[in-house]
């Protein structure tokens, strides 16, 4: 009798193994749909061999602090510097208080910068 138990628990959980393994075309309410495309395939492609890529740049970073009399001339003075390097002037804040100041980002092209500073 004790086999027969045995054998009966061995093929309750055999059943219940391959019944739970089933495959079946009802999904659960609200369980997300994998099978649906989202447009997760777009993405950039390296470039091929031989395909011409953009220039490359070198970047320099450096900061220069100094007084001035008037923040206001230096200010222009600094822009009509960049714009004859061929740069720009990024950002620019000017704060008018009693010892007025300014920060200023210049972007000038790697062969002209020197003479900036």
């Amino acid at each position: 009798m004790q086999r027969h138990k045995v054998l009966l628990v061995i093929l309750l959980a055999i059943a219940l193994i391959v019944g739970g393994c089933g495959s079946s075309d009802s999904s659960m309410p609200g369980a997300p749909d994998f099978e649906e495309d989202r447009g997760g395939d777009d993405y950039a492609e390296a470039p091929g061999e031989g395909e011409e890529q953009g220039p490359r740049y070198r970047i320099y970073q450096g900061s220069l602090r100094v007084k001035v009399e008037d923040t206001e001339a230096a200010v222009k003075e600094l822009s009509q510097r960049a714009e004859s390097l061929g740069g720009y002037i990024e950002d620019s804040q000017q704060w008018d208080s009693t010892s007025p100041s300014a920060f200023i980002v210049l972007r000038v092209p790697q062969p002209e910068r020197n003479p900036v500073s």
